[in-house]
């Protein structure tokens, strides 16, 4: 599981990253600064993604 200090502590990149915490759920840390939380599940066997 992701920390609060791994979280404050994310820098922005010239490319968009994710950070794993768990069952599916991640934070994306954009070039612009901006950290948006989503989330990956399955439905009838196909991968999806929330706010993808």
């Amino acid at each position: 599981m992701l920390t609060h200090i791994q979280i404050a502590s994310a820098k922005p990149s010239a490319k968009p990253f994710n950070l794993s915490d768990s069952q599916g759920l991640f934070l994306t840390v954009r070039p612009n600064g901006s950290k948006l939380w989503r989330l990956s599940y399955r439905y009838l066997g196909r991968r999806l993604c929330a706010a993808c």
